[in-house]
C-alpha cells in the first residue's frame, strides 16, 4: 500500500472519534440538555389533539444532547494533516531515489555476472552468482523494512492528530453538555445549529500545528526524520 492511499485510509477511519466517549462530558452525572423533537415548535395546535403529560409515555431517559463533526474535513483540513502529508511526500521521494540508485547497481552487477560467466570457470561463476544473489535479496529485506517503516512512521504522526482530536471534540461536547457526538458522513441529515465542525478544526489548529514524522530504525543508525527546506 503506498504511503498516499495509507493516509486516505486514515482519513476515512470510522474510529477517528471513538475515544470521545472516555471524557468527562459524557459521565452519567453531566447535565443534559434535552433536544426538541425537530418541526415540533412548527407543529399547528389543531394539527394534532393535545396530549397532558400524563397521557405521554415516558422512556425514563430524556433526548440526548448531539454534536455533529465533519471528521473528513478536518483531517483532510488541518494544519497538522497537511504537514505530515508533506513530509511522507518527502520521505517517499527520498526512498524512490536510493531504491533507483540499487536497481542500477544490481543490474549492472548482473550484467558484469552474465558476461563473466563465459570466461570464468564453473566454481568461480557460482560464487560471484551466489554473491549477487545474496545481494539481491538483501535490497529486496531492505525495500520492504523500510516501507514498513514509511507506513509505520505515517501511522503513528496520524494517530498523534487523531487523539488530539478527540480531546479536542471531548472539549466542545462538554462545553454544550452532549451526550453523544456523531460523525457528519454518518448522516443524511443534521441541523445546523448541531454542527461544531468549524469550532473543531480551529481548535486543534490552534493545539497541534504540525506533528514530525519519525521513522521506526530499520537498521542500527538512528530514526531518519524528514527534511524539509521549510523555516520553522
Amino acid at each position: 500500500m503506498s504511503v498516499r492511499r495509507f493516509l486516505c485510509a486514515a482519513l476515512s477511519s470510522t474510529a477517528l472519534l471513538a475515544g470521545v466517549a472516555a471524557y468527562p462530558a459524557f459521565a452519567a452525572n453531566t447535565p443534559v440538555q434535552t433536544v426538541p423533537y425537530p418541526g415540533a415548535a412548527a407543529a399547528s395546535p389543531s394539527a394534532a389533539p393535545s396530549a397532558s403529560p400524563s397521557s405521554i409515555p415516558s422512556t425514563g431517559s430524556p433526548l440526548p444532547s448531539i454534536v455533529v463533526i465533519d471528521a473528513d474535513r478536518v483531517m483532510e483540513q488541518a494544519k497538522a494533516i497537511r504537514s505530515i502529508k508533506s513530509q511522507t511526500d518527502v520521505l517517499q521521494q527520498n526512498f524512490q531515489k536510493e531504491l533507483s540508485q540499487k536497481q542500477s547497481e544490481l543490474q549492472a552487477d548482473q550484467q558484469a555476472l552474465q558476461q563473466a560467466q563465459t570466461s570464468l570457470p564453473a566454481d568461480q561463476f557460482d560464487a560471484k552468482k551466489r554473491a549477487f544473489e545474496k545481494k539481491l535479496n538483501d535490497v529486496r529485506n531492505d525495500v520492504e523494512a523500510k516501507k514498513a517503516s514509511l507506513q509505520r512512521g505515517a501511522a503513528e504522526a496520524m494517530d498523534k492528530v487523531r487523539r488530539a482530536l478527540v480531546e479536542v471534540v471531548g472539549g466542545i461536547a462538554q462545553e454544550r453538555h452532549a451526550t453523544l457526538v456523531l460523525r457528519r458522513e454518518m448522516m443524511l441529515y443534521a441541523d445546523p445549529s448541531y454542527d461544531a465542525t468549524s469550532t473543531a478544526l480551529q481548535r486543534l489548529d490552534e493545539k497541534l500545528q504540525s506533528v514530525t514524522v519519525v521513522l521506526p530504525s530499520v537498521s542500527s543508525s538512528a530514526p531518519a526524520v524528514a527534511q524539509t527546506s521549510q523555516k520553522k
